[in-house]
């Protein structure tokens, strides 16, 4: 029984690792009430394609792939002598994957939502794509890219990681990918993690009487 357990759970955690492959910078609110997670691999070439991994209670989020057909190849399965280890993933050239992410309604008072992106892609004469977030958020510092795994022939798979600030928490989020317009983008998996806050009442309370003390100083002060 006990090696049956062992291996179940190592089956578990193999998975786990298959799935986040290329999660390099999980958010430390992951997991937190009012946060989602949404990972797509790209494993077939379902278009629209639903999520590898999904946790988000306010409805079930989907990614449509217009790929740019005179540039792009589509879908690919596998070419290890190309591509190293990476299967499943879409050469969209200069066209697009649109995410549509359902989400918390919530909304008060100072509400705000986080939402961080990691997406994996080919760089050779492929390079990165760009990346808008509708409604529009703050950006939280600087773009991260990490290398993930260099190809075997040159060139590589690159993540980049962002995240936005969106004031006030909106009601669902839709992110678009497009294809860099000069050489176009190969994707490979894509992270996408939300958390909404809304601040308690006792905080905002907090909040204001610190404002309304740093008022006074610059008055005394002026």
């Amino acid at each position: 029984m006990k090696t049956l357990l062992t291996m179940v759970v190592a089956t578990v955690l193999t998975a786990a690792q298959t799935t986040f492959a290329d999660d390099l910078n999980p958010p430390s609110w992951r997991g937190q009430p009012g946060s989602t997670l949404q990972v797509w691999n790209f494993a077939t070439d379902a278009n629209p394609a639903a999520p590898s991994l999904l946790n988000n209670p306010f409805g079930t989020p989907s990614a449509t792939i217009d790929y740019d057909p005179l540039f792009g190849t589509g879908w690919y399965d596998t070419m290890p002598d190309l591509y190293g280890s990476k299967q499943g993933w879409w050469d969209i050239a200069t066209g697009t994957i649109a995410f549509d992410i359902p989400n918390s309604p919530a909304t008060g008072p100072g509400s705000f939502k986080l939402l961080q992106l990691q997406v994996t892609y080919w760089k050779d004469l492929s390079l990165a794509p760009l990346v808008t977030l509708d409604p529009f958020g703050t950006p939280q510092g600087s773009v991260t890219t990490s290398l993930v795994e260099p190809g075997p022939v040159g060139g590589g798979w690159y993540s980049d990681t962002y995240l936005w600030e969106l004031v006030p928490n909106p009601t669902g989020e839709q992110l678009l990918i497009s294809g860099d317009p000069m050489w176009g983008s190969q994707i490979d998996q894509v992270v996408v993690d939300t958390i909404c806050v809304v601040p308690e009442p006792s905080a905002l309370v907090c909040l204001m009487l610190g404002l309304g003390t740093l008022w006074l100083a610059q008055r005394r002060s002026a």
